[in-house]
Formats: C-alpha cells, structure tokens, sequence
C-alpha cells in the first residue's frame, strides 16, 4: 500500500498536516493533523509502498520501542488512513 499521490504533507504553523491536492491547488477542507512520529513515518516512505512491518521496522529503530507494539501502532495509523481513504 502507499499513500495517494494527491496527498502532501505541508507544515502550519508549528503542525504538520496531511492535506489533499490536485491540479486545482490544495483543499483545505481535507487536513489531518500529524503528530510527530505519523510524520516521520509519512516522510520516510513519502509516495513509495510500505508495509505495516516497515513501518513497524521505522519506529523501532528512530524510537527504540518494542516491536510488538511498534506493529500494533503502526496498524492503527494504517486503519486510519484506510478510513480516510488516504491509501492506495
């Protein structure tokens, strides 16, 4: 899976936001508020397909959590995008 090319990561402020755009320019109405590590993860994989175990992978290595949790939050923000329809 990988996130829609449509969609780009754009700082406001002190956030950093996922934010829907196509030809006619950015539609604010689409944002979606990232805390750091969903940034770091959106970054590091920006329009490129990732797996949950990537992700998982990710986060243990910048954060040094446990793996088994790391899949699990990776996960999450993955069903989250799905809900969003964020991902392809």
């Amino acid at each position: 899976m990988k996130i829609k090319e449509k969609y780009k990561i754009r700082k406001i402020g002190t956030d950093e936001v996922l934010v829907c755009s196509d030809a006619t320019g950015l539609d604010y109405s689409r944002i979606m508020v990232l805390n750091p590590s969903a940034a770091f993860l959106l970054r590091e994989t920006e329009h490129n397909s990732f797996t949950p175990g990537q992700w998982a992978n990710l986060l243990v290595s910048r954060y040094a959590i446990d793996p088994e949790q790391a899949l699990r939050d990776a996960e999450k923000m993955i069903d989250k995008l799905k809900n969003e329809m964020v991902l392809e």
